[in-house]
């Protein structure tokens, strides 16, 4: 009986689960004293279209969820929530965008994967700087996760779907 508990706790451990909430991220990178609101954004037809041609997934939906970060009353950047299935489970990230949209970090708040999988925050790290015309793609613009192939090609298209959608709803003007 301790054999069979040990490898069911051992097994629950590979899988990463819930890690935090979009508040608890933002409040980790910006300081609790940031004003955060939701914003939802639904894509006009015309929008959508232009993102669809430049994403490299195929869009589910025309609505987004954005968080508009606030210090000063400036704001300090957006971040993009985005989930996403893998294989056969979701992984949601939160894309920090500047006002100068570009990337300034991913953070992983959902992986029901196995825990090998997960990418790790060096490799994440690699996003940063990156605009929506800048290529990004796993293998040939940044290293490959070894044994997350998977897991590096959906974090990838998140980023490049966020700043695209970034750039339609905040960058112009």
């Amino acid at each position: 009986m301790k054999k069979l508990l040990f490898f069911a706790l051992a097994l629950s451990a590979l899988h990463a689960g819930f890690i935090k909430s979009p508040e608890e991220a933002i409040a980790d990178r910006y300081g609790p004293e940031c004003r955060v609101s939701k914003k939802p954004v639904l894509l006009n037809n015309e929008a959508f279209g232009r993102v669809q041609a430049e994403a490299p997934m195929k869009l589910e939906s025309k609505i987004f969820t954005f968080y508009v970060i606030e210090k000063g009353g400036q704001t300090v950047a957006h971040a993009a929530l985005q989930t996403t299935m893998i294989r056969s489970k979701k992984q949601t990230s939160l894309v920090f965008i500047s006002p100068k949209g570009s990337i300034e970090s991913i953070e992983i708040l959902a992986f029901y994967e196995p825990g090998e999988y997960l990418p790790d925050p060096k490799w994440l790290a690699l996003f940063e700087d990156k605009k929506s015309s800048d290529p990004i793609q796993p293998k040939r613009d940044l290293p490959n996760l070894t044994g997350a192939t998977l897991s590096a090609n959906t974090t990838a298209r998140q980023a490049k779907t966020a700043l695209l959608v970034w750039q339609e709803v905040f960058g112009h003007p």
